[in-house]
């Protein structure tokens, strides 16, 4: 399904993903758990987290960021 799920980034509210109505549906996997709950409304992503879109799965990797001048 086209569009499959919108994931958005800022510095108010971090990583967040939404399930767009996809056929087969996006689900998370927080980290140190071993099941999957489907994304029902916009849920926010943490190190460790795993996110499932049909049939792949991706891990949550957050690296800090430091900008040094």
């Amino acid at each position: 399904s086209t569009p499959h799920c919108l994931i958005t980034s800022s510095a108010q509210d971090g990583i967040t993903i939404q399930d767009l109505m996809s056929e087969q549906g996006t689900f998370v996997k927080r980290a140190r758990t071993n099941n999957y709950v489907p994304v029902q409304q916009v849920i926010t992503l943490e190190h460790g987290d795993w996110v499932r879109f049909g049939q792949y799965e991706v891990m949550v990797c957050l690296v800090p960021y430091s900008a040094k001048q």
